[in-house]
């Protein structure tokens, strides 16, 4: 029975997660509602404060979900970059931190520019863009500690990473697709610079 309702919960929370989802990428967030979310889901408002606390809230876990791919509460150095440990050169040690975060933003950008453009309204959504900021410059910390261990690292490691944060921002990589590069190109030429300034 315990069983039963925790699975109960949990197709529950996805499907508010899901009507947020759609309706936050369809209509902005400031137009979307909570009784919006909740009619789309099947589900009671309450249900939905019950269950998320607020609209800021909910807007979180459609980004960890949609980052993620689930609700395990697994970290993303887990999900794809201690791998990138085992290749042999700086090159593809960088190109495939590159593509890293090119699936990052593929998956999460559109989120990430809602909450940025609802924060001034919203001092929670201030805080997650902070923290989501915070996520990125840990993860690019993380990378360059890989890539120093081999001896790839040819700048203090602080800039480094600094550096590798930068170059693989939202911003960065959504202007450069605005523009029509394809990924390969946006691969090779962040690559270059990070090699040219950081990298052995």
């Amino acid at each position: 029975m315990v069983v039963k309702r925790a699975d109960s919960a949990r197709r529950t929370e996805l499907a508010v997660i899901d009507a947020a989802r759609a309706l936050f990428l369809d209509t902005g967030y400031g137009s979307t509602t909570i009784k919006q979310i909740a009619q789309r889901a099947g589900v009671s408002q309450e249900t939905v404060y019950k269950r998320f606390g607020s609209k800021a809230a909910v807007l979180k876990c459609v980004y960890d979900v949609t980052l993620a791919g689930d609700l395990e509460d697994k970290p993303m150095a887990d999900r794809g970059l201690r791998g990138l440990a085992e290749e042999p050169d700086a090159a593809a040690m960088l190109a495939g931190y590159v593509r890293f975060a090119l699936d990052f933003h593929e998956r999460v950008g559109p989120l990430v520019s809602l909450a940025r453009q609802a924060q001034g309204t919203e001092p929670d959504l201030k805080d997650f863009v902070r923290t989501i900021d915070g996520e990125r410059r840990t993860g690019a910390g993380f990378f360059v500690r890989a890539c120093a261990s081999k001896g790839f690292v040819s700048i203090d490691p602080d800039r480094a990473a600094d550096e590798v944060w930068l170059l693989t921002s939202f911003a960065l990589l959504g202007d450069a697709r605005s523009r029509g590069w394809s990924d390969d190109e946006i691969v090779d030429w962040i690559v270059a610079s990070l090699r040219a300034e950081a990298f052995a």
